[in-house]
């Protein structure tokens, strides 16, 4: 499914434009392949941690769930901006 998703371009678009926005991300598993694809760096701009970019584990899917919410409560990503933005 993940290679499916990679092909669309909407679904590439769809990432970036949440990735611009600072919203969090949940990539379990095979998944994480579309964020090469969207050219999304796991890192902030300053080489830090991005704490809205959850890989999720898929041995262990409550870990990963637990630190969407995380991200969630949040809303967003503030470090992430860059101008021009850089994805």
């Amino acid at each position: 499914a993940a290679e499916a998703l990679g092909r669309n371009a909407l679904v590439i678009d769809f990432l970036r434009e949440q990735y611009r926005h600072g919203k969090p991300i949940l990539v379990y598993g095979a998944a994480s392949a579309l964020l090469s694809k969207a050219m999304i760096p796991q890192a902030l701009p300053d080489g830090s941690a991005d704490p809205g970019l959850v890989l999720g584990d898929p041995a262990n899917l409550e870990a990963a769930l637990d630190g969407f919410k995380t991200a969630l409560s949040v809303h967003r990503v503030y470090a992430r901006e860059t101008d021009p933005p850089a994805v």
